[in-house]
This record gives structure tokens, sequence and C-alpha cells, in this order.
């Protein structure tokens, strides 16, 4: 009896080590697929935005308007910006708390006899 369980352990010791390891390179594979695509998808600009195949351009006239965004500017407002030049200003000027400790004023040293 002491045999056959013996054989049993490793017959699923096995299986399992099999399986384990069958799961860890089929991740692997999947992951090395999706870092180094074919063609990434942002890749590709259409030379005239009617040309897409989105459902919604087919709707669109050659006439109408469309809203074009473009995020290659800096369009902040420039109260924002003198905002953003007064914090960074105050925070340059600002020093480290470790410094504030070195003039060692306010330990109390404390005696028990």
């Amino acid at each position: 009896m002491g045999t056959i369980e013996v054989l049993l352990f490793i017959l699923c010791s096995t299986a399992i080590a099999g399986g384990a390891f069958a799961l860890m390179y089929s991740n692997l594979r999947d992951i090395n697929k999706y870092i180094e695509p074919k063609s990434k998808p942002m890749d590709k600009k259409p030379e005239n935005p009617l040309n897409s195949n989105h459902p919604e351009v087919q709707e669109i006239q050659g006439d109408d308007e469309l809203l074009v965004v473009n995020f290659d500017k800096d369009t902040r407002d420039p109260l924002n910006i003198s905002l953003q030049d007064r914090i960074d200003a105050l925070n340059e000027g600002i020093d480290d708390e470790d410094e504030d400790d070195e003039d060692d004023d306010g330990d109390i040293v404390v005696v028990r006899n």
C-alpha cells in the first residue's frame, strides 16, 4: 500500500508542476505579444479625418465644421502660468526640515536617580 501512495503522490505532484509551468509559459507568451505589437493603433493617422472607418464619421458631410483638439501646444491660461511660476519660486525657497533640526535647541535631558 505504501508504494501505491508514493506513486500517486509523485503523479499528482508532476501533474501540478506541469500545469504550473504551462500556465507561466502561456502568461509570458501573452505578455510579450502585447509588449511588442505589430502595429500600434495611434501610429496610423489618416490623411483626412473624413476617411475614417468610425461609424459616426460616416454621417459627416463635407461642409460640416469639426472640433479639433491639439495637445502639442501649451494652451494654458497666462494667469495659470504665472501662478505656477510663483508656486515654483516659493517651493525653491523652502529649506529642508533636516537643516532646522541641527541647532539642537529644544532637546530635554531627563536624568532619573
